[in-house]
């Protein structure tokens, strides 16, 4: 059959490709993703060809390239998906061998889980007929809570006050911790564990394993810690180096007084304190003078208050 060139707008163009494309839902799907786009754009020229009751669609190049990014995207879902049922079944492998060499009691299964709700539920349902051993076990321990039409077993809380705690069967670990360790940021063992415990009754070794397998917290670890280094200051003898700071007093003023400036010789430690009304560079080359006059004036003068301030200083002592 011949190619038919039909004038479509955007919209008229998705309806037609989904109803020619029922069966095929990967073309339904792409016709979905690119709904915002196509009522963005103004009405494309479309190519419809029928072969072997397949349709092809040739659009322009801006569309192609807006399947492409749509393509990349979903290539990044597959990834994560499969990335994810990787560490599903790792983090299972794992937590079943330590239960298997440790022997320790194991979680119930989803199908432990549905025995014990029946056994329950019986109980609950019949009060005038004999229990059994275990349901009377289950019952002084384990509760039920109906959600939506659908129960659940919650740790029996002992004040009225007391949190609800659902019980989780084995086979939703990963996924209950999973959310969990995104709520949290991607929290540590501890935060995560803070955050679960007083919803779901989740072993803390579950949780490890969960946190040592998860990539995004590897690939942190794995970066290497630049710390800061320090290059320290050192000082040979007496007068190598001095040390200047103030202090403010100024919300607790003694009389005029409102700072105290500090001098220290940084090889000896030795201090000077004196009391100052201003922090005027003029009064602190005043006080300065009578401590170089005393010891004498050291070969490098250092100041937190910045460069300019202590070049001040210097400048006033040298009009002294």
């Amino acid at each position: 059959m011949s190619a038919k060139r039909i004038k479509l707008s955007g919209s008229e163009y998705r309806k037609k490709a989904i109803e020619k494309n029922k069966k095929n839902k990967d073309v339904i799907e792409q016709c979905q993703k690119l709904d915002g786009f196509f009522k963005k754009t103004s009405p494309l020229n479309v190519e419809i060809k029928n072969v072997n009751t397949q349709t092809i669609i040739n659009v322009d190049e801006s569309v192609d390239n807006c399947i492409v990014q749509s393509c990349d995207k979903t290539d990044s879902l597959l990834e994560n998906v499969v990335e994810n049922n990787c560490l599903n079944v790792l983090f299972y492998e794992k937590l079943k061998s330590i239960y298997d060499n440790q022997d320790k009691k194991k979680p119930w299964s989803q199908e432990d889980y549905d025995k014990a709700l029946n056994e329950i539920n019986d109980a609950k349902l019949n009060p005038g007929k004999t229990k059994t051993r275990n349901q009377y076990y289950l019952c002084r321990k384990y509760d039920l809570i109906e959600v939506g039409n659908v129960k659940h077993i919650i740790l029996k809380p002992k004040t009225k006050t007391e949190n609800i705690i659902y019980v989780v069967p084995y086979e939703n670990y990963f996924e209950k911790i999973e959310e969990s360790h995104k709520a949290t940021g991607h929290g540590g063992r501890d935060k995560v564990e803070q955050n679960l415990k007083n919803k779901y009754n989740i072993p803390r070794i579950a949780i490890q394993i969960f946190i040592n397998l998860c990539t995004t917290c590897n690939k942190k670890k794995s970066k290497p810690c630049k710390g800061v280094v320090i290059k320290p200051i050192l000082s040979a003898d007496f007068n190598s180096r001095g040390e200047i700071d103030l202090i403010d007093f100024q919300s607790t003023p003694d009389r005029n007084f409102k700072w105290v400036m500090i001098y220290q010789d940084h090889a000896t430690k030795y201090l000077y304190l004196r009391p100052l009304t201003s922090k005027r560079a003029t009064e602190v080359a005043h006080e300065l003078l009578k401590i170089f006059l005393e010891q004498g004036a050291p070969q490098i003068l250092q100041s937190d208050n910045g460069r300019e301030f202590t070049a001040k200083i210097i400048e006033e002592l040298a009009e002294l």
